[in-house]
């Protein structure tokens, strides 16, 4: 059974939580959301064509939702 993004994003803070690991996280509403993904692609392009390519697509993911939220996109802070 595959995973749904919730459930993919609660094991992975679980995982996290755990361990006590660090988690940075970058939201849709975060204006700099596409070029920082975008960026990370870059530096990440060892890790192979499938995950450039999921990469690639939550970029445009993000790029519809803040299309669709323009009142909810800003600058990032720490709330």
């Amino acid at each position: 059974m595959t995973e749904t993004p919730t459930e993919r994003n609660r094991r992975i803070f679980q995982e996290a939580n755990a361990n006590g690991e660090p988690v940075f996280v970058i939201r849709a509403k975060d204006r700099h959301a596409p070029a920082a993904i975008l960026a990370y692609g870059v530096i990440a392009s060892d890790s192979g064509d499938e995950f450039c390519d999921a990469l690639d697509d939550l970029v445009l993911e993000v790029e519809r939702w803040q299309a669709a939220h323009p009142d909810l996109v800003k600058t990032p802070d720490l709330r």
